[in-house]
């Protein structure tokens, strides 16, 4: 009995001791890879790889990271075989799939480049909204390829041209030159604008007209000529067909702070019903906005 006691004894000595001693760490290559992660991302260009490239599902890992998360995971050895066979496909699709597009898609842009840099001066804004989207684009573009794509030097060459064209929109419209450009086409506008001309004559609507323009616009305004510029009516109908009233214009020139101006005003008549109309007339000219013209154009 004493002696297996003292067996029983030992035997517990052993195993603590041997549980307090530190366990050794074998590192082993690749084991620090988060295969999961990898295998994920393969899984998804490989399926990408089977389809047309498109804007919207180019991968969202640069060829840099996804080099490095490749080869990690080749050297795992708890790389999964069908894994290890998607990555010739990817490669491929990175290598082969990837430059094609973007290289058709730079052929795309640089032809409409001229264009729209063509409307630079005029249209500022917009080339610079386009700019802007184009060079994040370009960049995300740089990102996907390998470092010895044949379509790189043609890309990197357009995005030159994007970022170039991107800080003069930025500087232009910033800097004043933009503003005077308005300024000289504004007044080019006014120059050559015309007051409308005559299409019928009715004293009563002139007359209407010019006392509306006053008490609508301003008592400070000058009114220099009037004409009535429709020659038929336009008729408003309600959301069953029925006329509510119909409508013709009658433009009305005035000065106003050393420049002259016309206004459109409406002259309005409600339908009476019965296929009759009142026979009075009511005048609007808070539906326009004042037109700016030479002076002389109104003499």
């Amino acid at each position: 009995m004493i002696k297996y006691t003292i067996i029983t004894v030992m035997m517990a000595v052993l195993v603590l001791s041997a549980a307090a001693q530190p366990r050794e760490r074998v590192d082993r290559p690749g084991g620090g890879a988060d295969n999961g992660q990898t295998e994920f991302m393969l899984r998804g260009i490989f399926n990408q790889s089977h389809n047309r490239v498109t804007s919207g599902n180019l991968p969202k890992s640069t060829y840099a990271d996804y080099a490095a998360a490749r080869d990690a995971y080749k050297n795992s050895p708890k790389a999964q075989r069908s894994f290890l066979s998607m990555i010739a496909r990817c490669d491929s699709f990175y290598e082969q799939g990837i430059p094609e597009y973007i290289s058709n898609k730079v052929k795309e842009y640089k032809q409409s480049y001229l264009s729209d840099v063509a409307q630079k001066k005029e249209d500022p804004r917009s080339l610079y909204a386009k700019m802007k989207s184009r060079k994040t684009e370009m960049e995300k573009y740089v990102g996907l390829l390998p470092p010895n794509a044949a379509v790189l030097p043609e890309l990197t060459s357009y995005k030159d041209s994007v970022v170039s064209m991107y800080d003069w929109c930025e500087k232009y419209m910033n800097g004043g030159e933009f503003t005077a450009f308005k300024d000289a086409k504004e007044k080019e506008t006014i120059s050559k604008r015309e007051f409308p001309k005559a299409m019928a004559s009715n004293p009563t609507w002139d007359q209407g007209a010019r006392k509306a323009a006053t008490s609508q616009i301003g008592n400070d305004i000058k009114i220099l000529k009037s004409a009535v510029v429709t020659n038929g009516w336009r008729i408003i109908k309600n959301d069953v067909d029925i006329p509510k009233y119909r409508v013709q214009v009658v433009a009305v020139g005035f000065s106003r702070g050393g420049k002259c101006f016309y206004r459109e005003v409406e002259v309005q008549q409600d339908y009476s019903g019965g296929g009759t109309w009142n026979n009075s007339y009511d005048y609007n000219a808070n539906n326009a906005i004042d037109m700016e013209l030479p002076c002389e154009k109104l003499h």
